[in-house]
């Protein structure tokens, strides 16, 4: 049986990951500890530059804890990002061939791992398709 890849609709959902990813970035960049006591901050000059930009207005201050805080979040942002793109590439059948001889395995590897650990439900990446179980062998 011969693989048939449908590189737009894979190249539709990596773009939308990778706006998500931006999108959510954007709004919780990290912040230097020299913003500690200000109450205003815009994204970074990254997010600016691709298009996303934002403005971020505390009723507080910035404290240490906030950055702290604000820097856990951006990580699980990060990670789930991570965790989508392996389960798009996975929904796609790109993860067949890769084994562990071909350049990138362990960080493709790496993937599959925190997918397995950070996700517990259903994970459908196409609407018109059924769910599928994280654990669920296709």
């Amino acid at each position: 049986m011969e693989l048939v890849i449908n590189a737009t609709s894979i190249i539709k959902e990596l773009d939308e990951l990778m706006g998500l990813l931006l999108q959510g970035r954007c709004v919780f960049p990290t912040l230097r500890e020299d913003m500690v006591g200000h109450c205003h901050f815009r994204t970074a000059d990254y997010y600016l530059n691709r298009g996303y930009a934002a403005e971020i207005h505390l009723q507080e201050p910035i404290t240490a804890d906030f950055i702290k805080q604000n820097l856990r979040l951006g990580k699980w942002i990060n990670e789930n990002a991570i965790i989508r793109l392996y389960g798009i590439m996975e929904y796609h059948e790109l993860l067949k061939e890769i084994g562990n001889v071909l350049p990138g395995w362990k960080e493709v590897n790496l993937m599959r791992r925190m997918r397995n650990v950070f996700t517990k439900t259903y994970l459908g990446y196409s609407q018109t398709t059924q769910r599928i179980s994280a654990f669920e062998k296709k």
